[in-house]
């Protein structure tokens, strides 16, 4: 049950760093505007905390 949490994080991480980076090549391109890239950044680190809880929080309980 615990591996399957864990596995949960990562694939969650994943997507996280595949938002960020659409996010970034997107306001590279031109594709959205400065107001939005920051908003998006913005929200995006707002969850970054969260995802370094429950990491801990999985590696202190073990596998």
């Amino acid at each position: 049950m615990r591996m399957r949490k864990r596995n949960t994080l990562l694939v969650l991480a994943l997507l996280w760093a595949v938002l960020a980076w659409g996010v970034i090549d997107s306001a590279r391109r031109g594709d959205l505007s400065a107001g939005t890239t920051a908003a998006l950044l913005l929200l995006l680190a707002a969850l970054a905390p969260l995802f370094w809880r429950l990491f801990a929080r999985a590696r202190i309980q073990g596998p």
